[in-house]
């Protein structure tokens, strides 16, 4: 059975939540391990904001810490999952890019981006017809987004698919400059977490991009 996406709990594990959604996204809940679970939740947060351990939420290098430790979790076990991360030019807004390559080969992206701070969301899809990304967005908020003392453009709620999204981002959202709700661009550079189900066929370069 699969169940809705999760809202995260606190304001620091936006990262923590979404990787858990990728892992709900695509596979059944039977299917998913408790000690993955349990695993990711344990490793991030990592980040510390100010005095406040953890507050600051997930850094990009316990993302790419994650990717290979999933990869390394499959490899061993026989769980069905295939996983990359990518960081710095590849995670664009381009239809060729990481990010919508995976997501058209049938994947979803644990991606950064900026939401007034840096923050992770969850990308399940990309509609040709209106040029949106398809993102579930884990910070649960009033519309427009309550918190951010900038205009939301380019970006529609979307309050009636609780298992694959809750916002439509304008593609050209992605390659925006950096301070626009829902950019890559993120304060610490641009980052993703790729998976894919491994009966998904991965990028003929996957080989060489693998994380170690």
């Amino acid at each position: 059975m699969k169940t809705p996406l999760n809202y995260q709990v606190t304001k620091g594990d936006c990262g923590t939540t979404s990787l858990i959604n990728a892992l709900v996204y695509l596979f059944e809940r039977e299917e998913i391990p408790i000690e993955v679970v349990v695993y990711l939740s344990s490793v991030t947060p990592d980040k510390v904001w100010g005095e406040h351990a953890l507050r600051g939420g997930t850094s990009a290098a316990a993302m790419r810490f994650l990717a290979s430790w999933l990869s390394m979790y499959a490899e061993q076990t026989g769980f069905p999952l295939s996983c990359q991360y990518r960081e710095g030019s590849e995670i664009s807004g381009d239809i060729g890019g990481a990010v919508l390559q995976c997501i058209r080969d049938g994947g979803v992206a644990v991606t950064g981006c900026c939401l007034g701070a840096d923050h992770y969301v969850l990308v399940t899809g990309y509609d040709e017809e209106s040029d949106c990304v398809r993102v579930f967005d884990p910070y649960y908020d009033g519309w427009p987004l309550g918190e951010l003392d900038v205009e939301v453009v380019g970006v529609k709620p979307v309050d009636n698919e609780p298992f694959s999204c809750n916002r439509l981002v304008e593609r050209w959202i992605l390659d925006a400059p950096a301070g626009t709700p829902y950019s890559l661009e993120a304060k610490t550079g641009r980052d993703a977490v790729l998976f894919w189900r491994d009966e998904q066929s991965l990028p003929q370069n996957s080989s060489q991009n693998s994380s170690q």
